[in-house]
């Protein structure tokens, strides 16, 4: 189906239990707005899957793909995703985006979690979400916790668990939040546990209450907005209190 100049395309894209993905669409006069009922409502049906927009709309049926072009936006109660473009290969169950990717996910708390990128690839199946960001750049992925704050991260990729609610940033990863930066070669952040498991010899440095400090090891773990942080093997670093005394971990005690 070719582009309709007089209509825009509004599409509800509709997900049944046995896990196929139907997409119909409905075409509506310029300057008239008139959707279903319970449509633009934060809280739709779950039934309905969620709302597509896009610029362009075109449907291959005998390949089962469907491609959308020009400010592309899904919208569901638990997602939101933008783009310059998208295609849905129901056969596969695969969802391909690219073009200033924002992923955004909607946790039943208030949290969210904003990714960014310059291309991304969804499993329906496997409820899986790659991304990867342009060519000199990093994804980025903005955690707000409606209680603790906000943590940031910057990495080569990240990978999206929808099943274990986990994000796997590798490649150079880089975490800011509550004064505290950490650089580690991969991370995984556990939301149900709030903890983050760093991994190739991760440093962590900041500021926290009363002190300044700098440690790295071989691994670590950070939970809680960086409440608790734990290091193993072959540990190193230093702590300034407010006496001015810097503990330096794996050699001896020394005052500046």
């Amino acid at each position: 189906m070719n582009k309709l100049p007089r209509f825009k395309t509004m599409l509800c894209l509709s997900v049944v239990m046995a896990g196929q993905c139907f997409l119909c669409a409905a075409g509506e006069p310029a300057g008239r707005k008139k959707t279903p009922p319970g449509i633009e409502k934060p809280s739709f049906p779950p039934v309905l899957g969620g709302v597509v927009k896009s610029d362009y709309w075109k449907m291959y049926r005998t390949k089962g793909v469907e491609v959308f072009k020009g400010s592309v936006s899904y919208t569901n109660p638990d997602y939101r995703l933008k783009a310059d473009y998208a295609e849905v290969d129901r056969a596969s169950g695969l969802v391909r985006a690219s073009g200033g990717v924002n992923g955004e996910r909607f946790w039943p708390n208030g949290n969210t979690s904003l990714a960014k990128a310059a291309r991304t690839l969804y499993s329906m199946r496997d409820e899986k979400a790659q991304l990867w960001p342009a060519a000199g750049e990093k994804v980025s992925l903005t955690h707000n916790d409606v209680k603790k704050g906000t943590l940031k991260t910057f990495s080569d990729t990240v990978i999206f668990n929808g099943k274990t609610q986990t994000f796997l940033l590798t490649g150079d990863a880089e975490i800011e939040g509550n004064g505290i930066t950490t650089l580690s070669k991969n991370a995984l952040y556990d939301y149900s546990s709030d903890t983050f498991e760093l991994y190739g010899n991760p440093v962590i440095w900041g500021s926290y209450k009363t002190y300044d400090f700098a440690i790295t090891g071989s691994s670590a773990s950070a939970s809680n907005f960086y409440e608790n942080i734990k290091f193993e093997g072959d540990i190193s670093g230093w702590l300034r209190t407010s006496t001015e005394v810097y503990r330096e971990y794996g050699t001896t005690v020394r005052e500046h």
